[in-house]
């Protein structure tokens, strides 16, 4: 471990797509952001110990290692303190066990977070005030989700898989979109997935909420709306890691009980990747250290907001947005780092086979470079991890090989 700052370590645990997650170490204490595809990827980050656990977005290249992170986690009686989830994942949880008690006509609208937000009250969940005890640690108060049904949750999903009827709302809901959402797949396949993704983010939110941690909730619609700046010095624990495109909300009950429709709503939610928490790390307490910035599969957009200023000059390395992809979606997340320094280092972790690599990615030289499975020469190569040493100031280190692809010449 570094001695001067911190260590990053993009994992490559668990086959030849190994998916995306991060573990970061600084002066004794360890933060992961996201578990990756499988199982073994997520049973090896429960046994590092992490203080915290960012879950940032549902894909499963993500989330996939959440069931072995929760059985290494209670095998070893050790599970991190706290757990960041995006708070939509809360409250498609909450709405799942507060059923309507009659069906509403199908609305063919296209969706917005506004209509759903609106309509369950989610706009009216008020931010964290902390409350500390005389060690400081944060109090931990009862929460709505301790009072969900969870049966009636299970049951309720259960029952909509057998009648198709979410399947039938995500489609009728996606209609006015393109028939191919870019890096997501067709609107009939991510319709035939919604129960499947809300069974398990049901299973996380009920797994995480039951077990010894804290389970904190992250709002990218709050830190938007919210007239103070820069969430990144204040949402999380400032000194490891900190949301920049997030504020910490306090869960509530719904204002009117939730259709079928709303849960269709919520699930179209979950699978925005602009709404995707990103996780920005610390190499220490001091506010003008390094700091590296794990952008998962955010667009960006929130880096256009004034209030949500990121001090993207003081970011030492960063992975590349969407696993390095060309995806169209994510240019503003490159368009942020162009004021980062010339020595940063660029980490695409996860992506999958035959995925377009960012030109922005090869731009780079490529000993700046470094990727956990390569998709230039994917035959002959095998998925490892990433490592490398950011120090409070100065250049980060990349201690696994570099990119293999020279840089790109214009």
């Amino acid at each position: 471990m570094s001695m001067l700052g911190a260590d990053f370590i993009a994992l490559a645990e668990g086959g030849k797509w190994p998916g995306e997650a991060i573990l970061w170490r600084v002066d004794g204490a360890v933060a992961a952001i996201d578990l990756g595809a499988g199982a073994a990827t997520g049973g090896y980050v429960a046994a590092q110990h992490p203080q915290i656990l960012l879950l940032t977005h549902d894909d499963d290249d993500h989330i996939g290692g959440w069931s072995g992170f929760a059985a290494e986690a209670d095998r070893q009686q050790h599970w991190p303190k706290q757990i960041w989830l995006p708070y939509e994942w809360a409250a498609l949880a909450i709405a799942a066990a507060t059923p309507a008690p009659t069906a509403t006509t199908t609305r063919r609208q296209r969706v917005t977070s506004e209509n759903v937000i609106e309509e369950l009250g989610l706009d009216n969940w008020t931010m964290v005030a902390r409350q500390r005890d005389h060690d400081g640690r944060d109090v931990r108060s009862e929460s709505v989700l301790d009072t969900i049904n969870w049966n009636t949750a299970h049951d309720r999903v259960t029952a909509l898989n057998e009648s198709k009827e979410l399947e039938e709302q995500v489609t009728a809901l996606l209609a006015p979109q393109t028939k191919k959402l870019e890096g997501i797949g067709t609107r009939e396949a991510v319709a035939k997935r919604a129960v499947d993704s809300v069974r398990k983010i049901l299973q996380i939110v009920q797994e995480a909420q039951q077990s010894p941690t804290t389970v904190k909730l992250f709002s990218i619609e709050h830190a938007m709306r919210n007239p103070e700046p820069e969430p990144w010095l204040s949402e999380g624990s400032a000194g490891l890691i900190t949301i920049p495109n997030g504020r910490e909300v306090e869960p509530e009950s719904l204002t009117t009980p939730a259709t079928v429709q709303h849960l269709a709503m919520l699930y179209t939610l979950t699978i925005q990747n602009r709404r995707a928490l990103t996780g920005l790390l610390w190499t220490c307490c001091c506010v003008g250290s390094n700091k590296a910035m794990v952008w998962s599969d955010s667009s960006g957009e929130w880096t256009a907001d004034s209030q949500l200023h990121i001090p993207i000059e003081l970011v030492a390395l960063a992975t590349a947005p969407h696993h390095g992809s060309a995806n169209a979606d994510h240019t503003d997340a490159w368009t942020a780092m162009w004021g980062t320094t010339a020595e940063l280092l660029l980490v695409a972790a996860g992506g999958q086979a035959g995925q377009q690599v960012n030109g922005a990615f090869l731009a780079g030289p490529h000993a700046q470079r470094a990727c956990n499975r390569c998709r230039h020469k994917p035959k002959e190569r095998k998925a490892r991890r990433v490592t490398a040493s950011v120090p409070h100031h100065g250049p980060a280190t990349l201690i696994s090989p570099h990119c293999v692809r020279p840089q790109r010449k214009d």
